[in-house]
């Protein structure tokens, strides 16, 4: 849906910034605006992570795989549908960095709430901690206070163009990418439904030529295309490009857009390094102990537009 189209919700109140002095407070309708007229709509539109309050119990939102906490589970804001999980990454070849931050504010069963935060190279495990002393806004704090030293960013501004030095908030998407990926998590299939794997169900005998055929078979091939994406050191498994929102896969087009800009005017040569860090910031990848490469070439830039 276009960003013109979108309909407008009012952020809550904790998250605006203040109005300056000097004007007369906004009424609480239009609080939402000064942060809006920050972002780009067209580069960043509005937040997957901020989602219908009463469709937020239908969302899988995964408890990062590394938390000890494994009875609690990622806090929604019930007033607004704020999903509070961050994922930060910092990719800078210069300094050869090339790490993530991951921040979630969590709630128990029992009503207690703590924030986790693990932190590390990209590919790698990296070391988590615990935080807060188990109230709500403790824990909405120490969330707000470590997003704001790792990003140089409010939490309320998260979509803003990201600081230089700092790390990159990656937005993420919690909507299943297919039907399937959803039934697969049902515990028990539907009484009386036909097994899919059965010999009964299995699929009909196929009728295209063999290159076809061959081309086919090839192109849906799963452990070909995790070939190839380990071949542009982009693990699918760890970093899965269905993890992404759109909106950060769209900033990472325009990244590589502003790449080839610079690649074929000269006079912009001190502008290279910065946009493909900034590439690798949004749409991570694994490159080990080694350094971050710069994107420099038109043959490397199109593999990864292709990716």
């Amino acid at each position: 849906m276009p960003p013109a189209t979108r309909k407008k919700r009012a952020a809550s109140p904790a998250e605006q910034p203040s109005p300056p002095p000097s004007k007369k407070p906004a009424r609480k309708k239009g609080k939402a605006e000064p942060a809006a007229e920050q972002i780009n709509p067209e580069a960043n539109g509005s937040s997957n992570q901020i989602q219908d309050a009463k469709a937020t119990s239908q969302l899988h939102i995964p408890v990062d795989e590394e938390c000890p906490l494994a009875s609690y589970r990622v806090w929604i804001n019930p007033d607004d549908g704020v999903i509070f999980d961050a994922a930060l990454n910092q990719s800078n070849s210069s300094g050869n960095n090339n790490k993530f931050y991951r921040l979630q504010l969590l709630e128990s069963p029992r009503g207690e709430y703590k924030t986790w935060t693990r932190w590390g190279r990209v590919g790698a495990t990296g070391t988590g901690a615990v935080l807060g002393s188990g109230s709500l806004a403790d824990a909405i704090k120490n969330f707000e206070k470590k997003f704001k030293e790792k990003s140089g960013l409010s939490w309320a501004d998260r979509l803003a163009d990201p600081k230089s030095g700092k790390y990159v908030f990656i937005e993420r998407s919690y909507v299943p990418e297919s039907e399937d990926e959803s039934n697969d998590e049902e515990p028990h299939a539907k009484a009386g439904a036909p097994d899919r794997h059965s010999r009964s169900h299995s699929p009909p005998k196929c009728s295209l030529e063999p290159p076809v055929k061959s081309l086919m078979e090839l192109i849906f091939n799963e452990n070909y295309f995790d070939a190839v994406m380990v071949q542009l050191n982009y693990d699918s498994k760890k970093l899965p490009l269905g993890k992404l929102s759109k909106q950060t896969i769209t900033r990472g087009f325009q990244a590589l857009k502003n790449l080839s800009e610079c690649i074929s005017d000269p006079s912009r040569a001190g502008e290279i390094e910065g946009f493909s860090n900034l590439f690798f910031s949004l749409i991570p990848h694994d490159f080990g102990r080694n350094r971050p490469p710069v994107i420099r070439s038109t043959e490397v830039l199109k593999n990864e537009i292709e990716l």
